[in-house]
């Protein structure tokens, strides 16, 4: 259509002094920081609980330290099963996760740019936290990847074909952490 595009990669302009005040507010949290997108626009879409809580006590034992999860009030449920993960060891306390549950988008977008990594569903954190330099692993089991941003890891099912039947349940845990591990490796060689 002969219209310029300026930006060849999505780019969210985060205000610094907001994200300065939330990376302060949750400076006590143990780094590195991740988040997990647990939220979704449709059933198909979602990785599920306990998926998600056997990512976070592996993510844990890996080193990972605080865990951010974005979501809803529909991922509430998912909340204990993570917090049992974690288990009762006191270097494990639940202060280590961050609830977005109720917390506003600007909120969110506060400290969505101090963050680490993310994982999750293809949702609308995941392309926020593309947009705003995190990098990104999209766990896209029922729809076919994005490939708008460089930030973006696709995360498909083993044979490559997602489907809205199964094809989240075909994304095993081991699969991410192997994802993640990868993201590691490329950043910290």
């Amino acid at each position: 259509a002969g219209i310029a595009q300026p930006e060849q990669e999505p780019l969210l302009r985060l205000d610094p002094e907001a994200v300065a005040r939330a990376q302060a507010a949750f400076a006590d949290r143990p780094r590195p920081w991740i988040a997990l997108g647990l939220g979704s626009s449709e059933p198909y879409k979602q990785w599920g609980g306990d998926r998600y809580a056997a990512l976070t006590a592996a993510l844990s034992q890996e080193g990972w330290g605080s865990f951010f999860l974005l979501g809803g009030p529909d991922e509430k449920p998912f909340l204990p099963a993570i917090r049992a993960a974690l288990g009762d060891n006191p270097d494990r306390l639940p202060d280590r996760l961050v609830e977005t549950f109720d917390m506003k988008m600007g909120e969110i977008l506060a400290f969505l740019g101090a963050l680490d990594l993310y994982v999750g569903n293809d949702t609308s954190f995941l392309n926020l936290a593309a947009a705003s330099g995190v990098p990104a692993i999209g766990l896209f089991g029922a729809t076919p990847p994005l490939t708008h941003s460089k930030s973006i890891h696709a995360l498909l099912p083993p044979d490559g074909a997602p489907d809205k039947a199964g094809g989240m349940a075909r994304i095993t845990v081991e699969a991410v952490l192997e994802a993640v591990a990868a993201h590691k490796e490329r950043t910290h060689g």
